[in-house]
């Protein structure tokens, strides 16, 4: 008799080209969509500064050829100028971590009063190797613990453990070795995402491994999307964390997942990634906006 039903999970091989695929198509939309978000900026600011070009015709003729040393007398309460001058889109086109916007000037702001600052203030290359280094400095650490609590408590079979430790220790050399790198790049931001890339397949590797053996592998997946988080925009971060959620699901379901229950506490995993990573975003540009 042969048996009826019988399942078969996903392969290794498979799973990686799923991966692959998936990546090829976000690095073809990310960018796509990140450039046409710079276009509509900048064609929002070349709107607004032709309204602040028209006031300060207005006001030169009023003043019989005089221009204003700042904006400072088109903003008077009751001026038929201007009530306010809007965040304008002054960033780099090159790159979506030079970014930054003038904040708003409001005519009816109190003096004094504190104006509050717009996501993705200005960031050199320099902020990008010490975010670099902010993210081993607690990233590295968590997957040292995680591989070594999984490896000490669930004792896997002898190929799993070898590889397991053998890929953390590939990872731990790598980012360290990075850093100097990066720290002396001009342009850093080609070898962090880069280094980003091998970190994830690494992990993704630790957890296809050592998932089956330890459930809080998975954490390992975590770190990419939250170093995008730290490194990029809040798209990319999405992107990042989207991706990640789907290889969480991919690599579970080659285990042959068959409860309800182990389906759900999968998806809540892959879910609380995407929330978490964008939330962390969210406070990382908020925390640089705040410094600048």
């Amino acid at each position: 008799m042969t048996r009826q039903g019988a399942r078969r999970g996903y392969t290794l091989i498979e799973l990686m080209i799923v991966v692959a695929v998936i990546g090829a198509l976000a690095s073809i939309a990310v960018p796509k969509f990140a450039s046409a978000l710079r276009n509509a900026n900048e064609a929002a600011t070349k709107g607004k500064l032709g309204a602040i070009r028209t006031s300060l015709q207005i006001y030169y003729a009023d003043t019989e050829g005089q221009y204003p040393s700042d904006l400072t007398p088109l903003l008077q309460p009751g001026s038929r100028y201007l009530t306010q001058v809007v965040p304008l889109y002054t960033g780099d086109h090159g790159s979506s971590n030079d970014i930054h916007y003038l904040p708003a000037i409001d005519a009816h702001r109190p003096q004094g009063e504190r104006m509050e600052p717009v996501l993705n203030a200005e960031n050199g290359c320099e902020d990008l190797s010490k975010r670099a280094a902010l993210v081993s400095r607690y990233a590295t650490p968590l997957a040292v613990l995680l591989v070594a609590l999984g490896v000490a408590i669930s004792q896997p079979v002898s190929p799993v453990k070898e590889l397991s430790i053998g890929l953390l220790v590939f990872g731990l050399v790598f980012n360290y070795a990075a850093l100097p790198f990066i720290s002396k790049m001009k342009d850093p931001s080609c070898c962090v995402h880069i280094r980003v890339f091998v970190n994830l397949a690494a992990n993704a590797l630790i957890v296809y491994l050592l998932g089956g053996y330890w459930k809080p592998a998975w954490l390992l997946l975590a770190l990419t999307p939250l170093a995008t988080a730290v490194y990029d925009s809040w798209n990319k971060t999405l992107a990042s964390s989207l991706v990640v959620g789907a290889l969480l699901l991919l690599i579970e379901a080659t285990r042959k997942l068959s409860s309800p229950l182990e389906w759900a506490e999968t998806a809540a995993n892959a879910l609380f990634i995407v929330l978490v990573s964008l939330l962390v975003n969210e406070l990382a540009h908020h925390s640089r906006s705040e410094r600048a």
